[in-house]
């Protein structure tokens, strides 16, 4: 049996489709990090204790945008609207698909446009976990 990868996904920002470089697109589903340590209870046994970091259960979100003013314009607008956007990634691949929302969502990084014929605008989005 073959499997298929996820290369082509589509994501909607705000309800609107937007433009994606190639091969861009990641997320992590905002788990965060698990801590793991031993304890001892003494005669040589110990115990292993885990933790998760609330601190590090943050969703992103990251995506390269192609260096054009439309692009340019909304991530601007989407910088500008914090903990009010929305954005959803979804693919279909081979009758399978998977779907991601974003909600309350947050531009992390400073929006820099590579002026450039093969320039790009990288985004980084950050919500609550999905």
């Amino acid at each position: 049996m073959a499997l298929y990868v996820v290369d082509d996904p589509t994501i909607l920002a705000n309800g609107n489709p937007i433009n994606v470089l190639p091969n861009s697109v990641k997320y992590d589903d905002g788990d965060g990090e698990t801590t793991l340590r031993k304890a001892s209870s003494g005669g040589g046994k110990s115990v292993l204790v885990i933790s998760d970091n609330i601190e590090d259960k943050i969703a992103k979100l990251m995506f390269d945008l192609p260096n054009d003013i439309e692009s340019l314009n909304l991530s601007r607008g989407w910088k500008k609207n914090p903990g009010s956007n929305v954005f959803e990634i979804s693919a279909s691949v081979k009758g399978t698909s998977f779907s991601k929302v974003f909600t309350s969502a947050v531009v992390k990084n400073a929006v820099e446009n590579e002026l450039s014929t093969d320039g790009k605008i990288s985004c980084e989005v950050n919500s609550d976990p999905t």
